[in-house]
């Protein structure tokens, strides 16, 4: 069961994540990169939805449709300043909250992402490690 304050973690053949059942939780974990508390809060979010499809939670084995947050903020647009955050998948703004990459360049993710255009969680986790890499 995902906890109220502290998250599971969710291991994985791929490796081990963060795993959050509220905004709460997962801000209260990860002050750094906040969600917004907010239903409208999460909806003005720039994120990523697959073309409105969703991306497939081959990580956890959920089979969930989820959308990926580029947090603090959302992604940056180009005029705006480049800002170290996280990527958080959820299913459509709301639990659970997954975090795939923490202190990661936003804009350098959101790029890779929308280049890419994946279409499983685990897509999106190897782009993120190669984009720390080359940061």
């Amino acid at each position: 069961m995902v906890g109220l304050i502290m998250p599971d973690e969710v291991e994985s053949g791929r490796g081990r994540y963060m795993v959050f059942g509220s905004v709460r939780a997962y801000n209260f974990a990860v002050p750094q990169a906040p969600m917004p508390s907010s239903v409208v809060g999460r909806n003005l979010l720039r994120s990523f939805t697959s073309a409105g499809a969703g991306l497939l939670d081959d990580l956890t084995m959920t089979g969930t449709k989820m959308t990926l947050d580029f947090l603090p903020g959302g992604a940056p647009d180009d005029d705006e300043p480049e800002r170290l955050g996280a990527v958080v998948a959820s299913r459509w703004g709301n639990e659970p909250y997954l975090v795939l990459a923490m202190d990661v360049p936003l804009r350098a993710a959101w790029n890779v992402v929308v280049r890419h255009r994946p279409v499983t969680l685990s897509a999106v986790e190897g782009l993120l490690r190669r984009t720390r890499r080359s940061d």
